[in-house]
């Protein structure tokens, strides 16, 4: 089977293409963790040696440090319209409950509290976390990555695209069934269907009445233009 490291943007489609993998991978060959959190970075290098299969919200920059290209690794992910991802994103945590909330920190926290979504992109504190400003470029450049006192990098939008030229596939949530079917021709991989996505927003937010538009800084909409 072919050797995947997928770089799972929150809220992109990654819980749908993760179930799609699990379904067609030995368990035992898929790394177990799912944040960098969860594990040092330094031993990196004796996870790759022991595991076919990486997928989470990591950073793009830790793998390619040490993943050979003889090592046979493909390095997938899945961007997705930037308004429509934080949109997704507000109606995932307003469905936490106020305790579940309270345990998984200020974001859910703050979606709670703001309640509507109109009063959480009128926040004064919507603008200034770190997960709404380019987080899809921001995933693709070393160092940054739940960096709460990153301010900002005028070669952000260059570097991410750059990353992003090195990637083996790069998909779209919008396009996720062709996307995967992609995949599954490239990498000669059987990975099957869905039922549906997982974990998604069936609501649009170009639906809604809200007047949500493009700030001209914004760089995550130039990394989805340029794929």
């Amino acid at each position: 089977m072919q050797k995947i490291i997928f770089i799972h943007i929150p809220k992109a489609a990654g819980t749908s293409f993760k179930a799609m993998v699990d379904k067609n991978y030995d368990k035992e060959k898929i790394f177990p963790y799912s944040d960098l959190s969860q594990f040092d970075v330094k031993d990196i290098p004796k996870y790759l040696e022991q595991y076919d299969v990486f997928m989470g919200h990591f950073n793009y920059q830790i793998f390619p440090k040490y993943a050979k290209k003889d090592m046979g690794f493909k390095m997938i992910t899945f961007l997705r319209d930037p308004i429509e991802r934080v949109y997704s994103e507000y109606h995932y945590y307003q469905r936490f409950t106020r305790e579940h909330a309270e345990k998984v920190g200020d974001i859910a926290k703050i979606v709670k509290d703001c309640g509507s979504l109109e009063s959480y992109i009128n926040s004064a504190e919507f603008p200034a976390m770190f997960r709404n400003t380019n987080l899809q470029a921001k995933y693709y450049v070393e160092k940054i990555l739940g960096d709460a006192n990153y301010a900002g990098d005028v070669d952000l939008l260059n570097k991410a695209k750059i990353a992003l030229d090195e990637m083996d596939f790069v998909g779209t949530a919008e396009m996720f069934e062709a996307s995967t079917d992609l995949i599954e021709k490239k990498f000669s991989l059987n990975l099957g269907k869905l039922d549906k996505k997982l974990n998604s927003t069936s609501e649009a937010v170009f639906g809604s009445n809200l007047d949500i538009t493009y700030d001209p800084d914004f760089k995550d909409m130039e990394v989805i233009e340029m794929e």
